[in-house]
């Protein structure tokens, strides 16, 4: 893998929203982005992160480049046009830095899908989010990667494995690396990340898709 040329957390309600102070030390401390949840699919429901107007503000404010994150259910092609249109609803045109990645961990739904139906539901929601005027990726594990989803062509990946390497052999954009990081500004671990590309925001107007 190419050197880190970014690096940053990645934040949701359970951290609550921290005075602005603290995201200005974070980004004189050498860091340099963070991704919000922006909301999560629970029970068959769509939920919004009440957390995320705050932390897209304050990013701004600071300087930080922002990007965000949903946490999916989704089963099949359906389900995840169905979480990306929700998640550009929640936007709202913003101008995000990073990707809108789809969180694949869930065990109990979309855990229990077959290989092609996740690769077809996180195809769906990237190409979804991109007609939307946003660069879109998957996040997931090592595991999750190369035992339960199946092809997903060029599709930027973050790959959560925390160890002092990577395992998985194929290409990958991100690395959350561990789940305990102590950063500046913040108090208690934190969901560390090193980036390995620098996303370029798509170049054309934002449409409506919902």
């Amino acid at each position: 893998m190419s050197r880190t040329r970014m690096k940053g957390i990645d934040v949701s309600y359970w951290q609550g929203m921290p005075a602005g102070f603290r995201y200005r030390r974070f980004k004189e401390g050498g860091w340099d982005f963070i991704i919000a949840r922006i909301g999560y699919a629970e029970d068959g429901r769509l939920q919004f992160d009440s957390t995320f107007e705050h932390n897209y503000r304050m990013c701004r404010e600071h300087g930080l480049k922002v990007g965000a994150y949903f946490y999916s259910n989704a089963r099949n092609a359906r389900q995840g046009r169905a979480e990306a249109r929700y998640v550009l609803r929640l936007l709202r045109r913003r101008r995000l830095d990073l990707p809108v990645w789809i969180d694949m961990e869930d065990e109990e739904t979309s855990g229990r899908a077959t290989r092609r139906q996740l690769s077809a539901a996180c195809r769906a929601f990237c190409r979804t989010m991109r007609r939307g005027g946003y660069q879109a990726g998957v996040y997931a594990s090592t595991s999750w990667f190369e035992r339960k989803i199946g092809w997903l062509g060029r599709l930027p990946k973050w790959v959560a494995q925390y160890d002092d390497h990577v395992t998985y052999r194929g290409r990958y954009d991100m690395w959350q690396y561990t789940d305990n990081a102590r950063v500046p500004g913040f108090t208690g671990g934190r969901d560390a990340n090193r980036a390995y590309t620098t996303f370029r925001p798509i170049r054309r107007r934002i449409r409506r898709m919902w």
